[in-house]
């Protein structure tokens, strides 16, 4: 695509009220009863695309949908959800978007790595077998042993207090911030209604929102098409509503202007990033990939959180307002997609020195149709790891 032929935009929310992201009594009707949810402190992406979608449709004067512009409305914001099982996507004007992050004052907070504070030790194997090594590092059986002639372990983690809650600013601002500095949670008691307005059996619920503290904002990046159907594409500053309690944000859009022009979203993305003096890689957005990216790695640090998007169709979805409880399409109304696992943003990988180890990671994570709204993000440190030597007896 001609570089001419779209926009990079900076888009920040700025919370108006406490709000609310994920759980599942407002967005996932299951067997089992959550009585007490709390809110995340990032929305999924694909909550972002999808209210970017909506407010595309609504600022290019396609909303509500109908029988006459549901033809339009698929050309300026794509025919589908996002379906993780699908590769080629198309959403429309929406050609990329960045993971969210916090920003204030020109300067952005990601969620710091996993292994912050602490140090990889690779001790190798002077005078003492794999076997007995591996039995060190807890591990049993003759194939297990073979495969880990070294033992790593992480200098300054304290298994009492875990993996550090932080935010890292970018390399402008040497700025820690604990997560209390910028959230603050409140809980309130939520009650379920049945269709007719009657309360529910095991109705009655506690839910934890959260109210950001003054001067921070959400941000992403995101790159628009300038025209559709030979009309200017239109997205400007808006009051927009989202999450599961439907919250009000203040959208402001800021059209990113660089030296040559052509820069995509991942390298403006990337210059927000922080440095880091050791060889690893780092996840800067939920990542969805193989379970076999953890045997491509001398160690990890990492968790996981769960992925589950509501779906629908510009063309065939007639009721937004009544979410079917399954996992197969529905023509008429929106429906649950599959519920997958994956690598929660901050998590640190140690590629294998051996056998293009990097290489094979890179192609697990470079799935184009999730990079495209935002998630697989990670940049590879390259600084080597210093092996220091264990010396022992047979």
């Amino acid at each position: 695509m001609n570089e001419r032929d779209y926009k990079n935009y900076l888009v920040t929310l700025r919370p108006l009220e406490s709000f609310f992201f994920g759980g599942r009594k407002n967005s996932e009707p299951e067997e089992k009863k959550d009585y007490y949810v709390k809110s995340r402190h990032f929305p999924q992406q694909t909550a972002l695309l999808g209210m970017l979608r909506q407010e595309l449709l609504m600022q290019n004067g396609l909303f509500p949908l109908n029988s006459n512009n549901r033809e339009q409305a698929a050309r300026l914001i794509g025919g589908k959800s996002f379906n993780p099982g699908c590769e080629n996507q198309d959403f429309g004007v929406i050609q990329e978007m960045s993971p969210l992050v916090l920003t204030k004052d020109d300067h952005f907070f990601h969620p710091c790595p996993k292994d912050l504070g602490m140090t990889l030790i690779i001790e190798k194997s002077e005078g003492k077998s794999c076997f007995n090594l591996a039995k060190e590092n807890g591990e049993t059986g003759k194939e297990q042993a073979g495969e880990r002639p070294f033992i790593p372990h992480m200098k300054g983690y304290n298994p009492k207090t875990g993996t550090p809650e932080l935010l890292i600013a970018n390399n402008g601002c040497k700025e820690w911030l604990k997560y209390p500095d910028v959230f603050t949670e409140s809980e309130q008691v939520g009650i379920k209604k049945g269709r007719e307005g009657r309360t529910e059996e095991e109705a009655y619920y506690k839910q934890v929102f959260l109210r950001m503290e003054k001067g921070f904002s959400y941000a992403f990046f995101i790159s628009l098409k300038k025209d559709c159907d030979n009309k200017p594409v239109v997205l400007k500053d808006s009051i927009i509503y989202m999450g599961g309690e439907r919250s009000a944000f203040k959208m402001t859009i800021k059209e990113v202007s660089e030296k040559s022009g052509s820069e995509n979203i991942k390298e403006l993305f990337d210059k927000t990033l922080p440095d880091f003096a050791e060889a690893k890689i780092i996840l800067y957005s939920d990542a969805y990939v193989d379970a076999g990216i953890i045997n491509l790695c001398k160690f990890a640090v990492t968790e996981s959180c769960y992925f589950r998007n509501i779906r629908s169709n510009v063309r065939k979805t007639k009721k937004f307002d009544n979410l079917k409880p399954r996992d197969e399409e529905s023509e008429i109304t929106p429906y649950l997609g599959k519920r997958l696992n994956f690598l929660k943003r901050g998590s640190v990988l140690y590629p294998d020195d051996e056998d293009g180890s990097i290489e094979k990671i890179k192609e697990m994570l470079g799935k184009p149709h999730f990079q495209k709204i935002g998630y697989n993000y990670y940049k590879i440190y390259t600084n080597k790891i210093e092996y220091t030597s264990r010396q022992g007896k047979e």
